[in-house]
């Protein structure tokens, strides 16, 4: 279960913006920085999208075993004023660099049921991620994400981009992603396993 209530950020969003280093609009990445999450592939997308949205800060938050792999990959492909790699952020510092990004990207289609996902929901961030694994069942396509086909490049590129491009767009998903959240929040949780129990009880009282 989530803790909704806790996403608010420690300064006005342009304010963490500012401090963090972040564009308007930016993307955010938070996760296992494993093979499997296919970061390599989100750094081919973001040179892409550089040519035309040059100014646009991809910030990609966490600690894993290719990191180093993939800090080789971006300055290669020249991404050093592009990507931010900020390392492991825990507490207000995490929930800071959520609220001060506006769409949070996950090219992996391996994860089942991916917490930062659904925080990033909460924080009311619009969603571009991979048709795979349980990110289908936590967003709405068309209504807070844009899905893409897992391990195509083009299509992430444009995922990406047109939320860029669109700031309508953007916080319309953004206020979706919010309000779907809430089915995740532990008040909710708590209250639907109540009735549940409420029920077998009865159930089991009146047989």
């Amino acid at each position: 279960p989530l803790d909704t209530e806790r996403f608010v950020g420690s300064a006005p969003k342009a304010e963490l913006k500012a401090r963090l280093g972040l564009s308007d609009p930016s993307l955010l990445y938070h996760g296992r920085i494993a093979a499997e999450n296919r970061l390599e592939l989100l750094l081919e997308a973001a040179a892409e999208w550089k040519k035309v949205a040059p100014s646009v800060v991809l910030a990609i938050a966490g600690v894993g075993p290719i990191m180093p792999k993939l800090k080789q990959l971006a300055e290669r492909l020249n991404l050093d004023a592009t990507v931010k790699f900020t390392g492991m952020l825990h507490g207000q510092d995490l929930v800071d660099f959520i609220v001060a990004s506006d769409i949070f990207v996950s090219p992996s289609d391996s994860e089942n049921q991916s917490m930062a996902l659904l925080e990033a929901m909460a924080a009311g961030l619009a969603v571009v991620a991979a048709r795979g694994g349980g990110t289908p069942e936590h967003v709405r396509e068309g209504e807070n994400a844009l899905l893409t086909e897992p391990g195509d490049r083009a299509s992430l590129v444009r995922g990406m981009l047109a939320l860029i491009r669109e700031p309508e767009l953007r916080a319309r998903f953004g206020i979706a992603s919010k309000n779907l959240a809430q089915r995740f929040d532990r008040h909710r949780v708590a209250e639907e396993l109540e009735k549940i129990y409420a029920s077998l009880v009865q159930r089991k009282a009146g047989s």
